[in-house]
């Protein structure tokens, strides 16, 4: 996982509806608290093991209430 603050690495297993995410282990880069923040939260949804989809080219990982989504689009390059 690449982050505007952290790099995170772990490694994962997946079924076709869930990830089963290992122990996360990350840089230690002092950011911002709005980007420590931000790493908390993805940090948080991959260690719950969440779900995951993907619709219309944007994947969709939730753990518990929170969720999070990312466009494969986004930085203006198809996959």
């Amino acid at each position: 996982v690449d982050t505007p603050c952290n790099d995170m690495g772990e490694t994962v297993e997946y079924t076709p509806t869930n990830l089963a995410v290992g122990p996360i282990a990350a840089t230690k880069m002092a950011c911002e608290p709005g980007l420590m923040e931000q790493d908390q939260l993805i940090a948080g949804v991959l260690s719950g093991n969440p779900t995951w989809s993907v619709a219309d080219g944007i994947l969709t990982l939730t753990s518990g209430p929170t969720a999070i989504t990312a466009d494969a689009t986004a930085d203006g390059v198809i996959p």
